[in-house]
């Protein structure tokens, strides 16, 4: 509750301090009411409490804006009982009323929490005034100091330093009690790109929005932390078991997913979290049950995104460590490790190279070659996205150049390179674009961007302007896994958009699986109504391209054609004589 100050002013309304005094001398406690009445501007709501006791089970049950207590009480130990008061009711200033004054017991009061103390017989309505002002801005000030050491100022949320003695606390009851918690690792998806966007005022109020979410999924006696960025934790105490924490990690990912509107504007985001579940049982210190939760995140993040994962406690021969890749991601761009190649797709109705999907490539300075999938997460991560993804924009768009005007390609042939949220949301992505077709010689219509939904999720004037632009330049876009969450019809509407990409995930099991045949079947019969190209990824077998032609597709990419080729070899296979 807020707490009054008190004024000089005798003429100001009066106001209404409640005062609880532990006191057994009936004596002492006629004085101090005799006292408080003689204050003016002022009403005192005055409480007793005879013993320690009581004075425990009235500040149970209602609060003060100030406490005098005297050290001899029946039941109390001298400073213990300071102590347990400060215990009781933390946030209420204590002031001493005592007989004597004995230098080293008001030291060690105020050291145990003590915010003044008054002689019993030095006492007056001058000095009782004073001391209860003092006292209460004193304690408001302590408490600001603490909230700002132990909370995080922008989310309120629990801090690093709180955080860390609250989970270290938690394990030990855990380890006295036959427990069981778990710890929850978040991490927001494309944050970095939302603060770049639209600036760090803008991202402040998507984490003071996004962290009421996340005290609202769970229990009162749960710790949500912040540990900088838009790094959080969660503390989930006395848990029945695993599927418990994963129930309200689920939660979790799903109320961080509901669109966010600030300033008139709608934006999405979502969250990847790790789990570890601590029993006691197993040699584990908080640092370590941070560092596993830390590492199910990221493999949640390896997943695709707005997913969550166990920490499992078994080795992951896919997964490198963190640091060292990261370490390595540093210096790979200046050392030429990166290289790309080429997935073709082909149109069945001529068999013909029409385009081919760029993919990239990392090998390591060990030869060791790297997947996309193992290390594009970190490249967003750790902002590197953006100048790789220029690099690779300009790498393929002057080999699709060269080839185009040596014969290899068609004219109306297109390289596809895939985007991410952050290139597409730079500031200067139409200026790039237009440099790289400049200074490669490659003609718009040769470029074909592949944006996934999640990007077009919000359906706002921003990402309508970024499109027109990039049409004026004369640029193919395209969908890639369209159908994966049918949220960009009004592009398709618009005739923003070029060419459609059926998600892999329906071609997958198209013969065997209705439901996906029939997303399938709707998302061509949509291309081919508004005169959209539609490629089907992810073909690996005759009887799918049998029945992706019925239902009006031509153009296919997959392993049934080609698994992803070097520069050389699509030429050789695939390139004009």
């Amino acid at each position: 509750m807020a707490k009054p100050q008190l004024s000089a002013d005798i003429n100001s309304a009066p106001k209404t301090i409640s005062v609880l005094q532990v006191e057994d001398n009936p004596g002492d406690r006629s004085m101090l009411k005799s006292l408080l009445q003689h204050i003016p501007s002022y009403n005192f709501d005055l409480e007793y409490a005879s013993t320690l006791e009581k004075a425990n089970q009235w500040l149970k049950q209602s609060s003060a804006d100030i406490i005098f207590l005297d050290l001899g009480l029946p039941d109390g130990g001298g400073l213990e009982s300071l102590k347990n008061i400060c215990r009781v009711a933390p946030e209420t200033p204590v002031v001493l009323l005592t007989a004597s004054e004995d230098t080293d017991v008001v030291m060690q009061a105020i050291e145990c929490g003590a915010q003044d103390y008054i002689s019993k017989d030095q006492i007056s309505e001058g000095v009782l005034a004073r001391v209860i002002r003092y006292a209460i801005d004193r304690k408001q000030i302590e408490l600001k100091l603490t909230r700002l050491t132990r909370y995080d100022v922008l989310t309120g949320l629990v801090n690093r330093d709180l955080f860390h003695s609250r989970l270290n606390q938690a394990m030990q009851h855990v380890k006295h009690n036959n427990g069981m918690l778990a710890l929850l690792f978040l991490d927001l998806d494309h944050f970095k790109t939302i603060n770049d966007q639209f600036g760090h005022d803008y991202g402040d109020m998507l984490l003071q929005c996004l962290a009421e979410r996340l005290k609202a999924c769970v229990r009162v006696q749960d710790t949500v932390a912040r540990l900088g960025g838009d790094e959080f934790t969660v503390i989930l105490e006395d848990i029945p078991d695993q599927a418990t924490a994963v129930g309200i990690a689920r939660k979790i990912i799903q109320t961080i997913a509901q669109p966010v509107m600030l300033r008139d504007r709608q934006t999405h985001t979502s969250t990847s979290v790790g789990i570890a579940v601590y029993s006691g049982g197993e040699s584990c210190n908080p640092e370590e049950l941070l560092r596993q939760a830390d590492t199910a995140m990221y493999r949640a993040k390896q997943q695709g995104r707005n997913e969550l994962r166990c920490f499992d406690g078994t080795a992951d021969p896919g997964l490198k460590p963190r640091l060292e890749i990261e370490t390595a991601l540093q210096k790979a761009l200046e050392r030429e490790e990166f290289f790309l190649e080429y997935q073709p797709q082909i149109d069945i109705s001529n068999n013909r190279l029409i385009g081919a999907e760029v993919l990239l490539r990392w090998r390591r300075e060990d030869g060791t070659v790297e997947l996309p999938d193992t290390f594009i997460g970190l490249l967003e991560h750790m902002g590197l996205i953006i100048p790789v993804g220029e690099w690779i924009m300009y790498s393929a768009c002057r080999q699709w150049a060269e080839w185009a005007a040596a014969g290899y390609v068609d004219e109306d042939s297109s390289v596809s390179i895939n985007f991410s949220a952050s290139q597409f949301w730079q500031q200067n992505l139409i200026t790039i674009v237009s440099n790289v077709l400049a200074d490669t010689g490659l003609s718009a219509h040769q470029l074909s961007l592949e944006l996934t939904e999640s990007i077009l999720l919000s359906q706002d004037e921003l990402n309508m302007q970024i499109l027109r632009s990039l049409k004026e330049l004369g640029v193919r876009l395209s969908i890639d896994d369209f159908g994966s969450k049918f949220s960009t019809l009004n592009y398709l509407k618009h005739f923003l958009i070029d060419r459609l990409k059926v998600d892999r995930h329906y071609v997958k099991d198209i013969l065997t699986n209705r439901e996906d045949a029939a997303v399938a079947a709707a998302v061509i019969g949509l291309a081919n109504n508004l005169l959209l190209e539609v490629v089907a990824e992810g073909v690996d077998s005759l009887e799918k391209i049998d029945l992706l032609r019925q239902y009006g597709c031509h153009i296919f990419q997959g392993y049934y054609f080609s698994e992803p080729l070097s520069p050389e070899q699509l030429i050789r296979r695939y390139g004009e004589n």
